[in-house]
C-alpha cells in the first residue's frame, strides 16, 4: 500500500473506517486497500488520533472515520 503513494497527484491520506476498511484517496476517489480485523471502537478514536499525531502524522476524526495524512 505505501509503495503506491508516491504516484498520487494529491497529498496522500487515508481513511480508517469503523468497519476496519482502510481506504486511500487517489485523486478524488477513495479506494479500499486493506482491512483491519480488530480496528478500535469509536470511543477510542480520539486516543488513536493522539498516537498518530505523536508519530508525525496529521489525523482527525471525521464522520467517515479517522483521516490520516502525511
Amino acid at each position: 500500500m505505501l509503495s503506491e503513494l508516491p504516484t498520487l497527484k494529491t497529498p496522500p491520506s487515508c481513511y480508517n473506517h469503523e468497519d476496519g476498511d482502510v481506504c486511500v484517496t487517489e485523486d478524488t476517489a477513495e479506494v479500499a486497500k486493506e482491512h483491519l480485523a480488530n480496528f478500535p471502537e469509536k470511543v477510542y478514536w480520539d486516543r488513536l488520533v493522539q498516537v498518530f499525531e505523536r508519530n508525525g502524522l496529521a489525523a482527525e476524526v471525521t464522520p467517515a472515520g479517522i483521516q490520516v495524512s502525511w
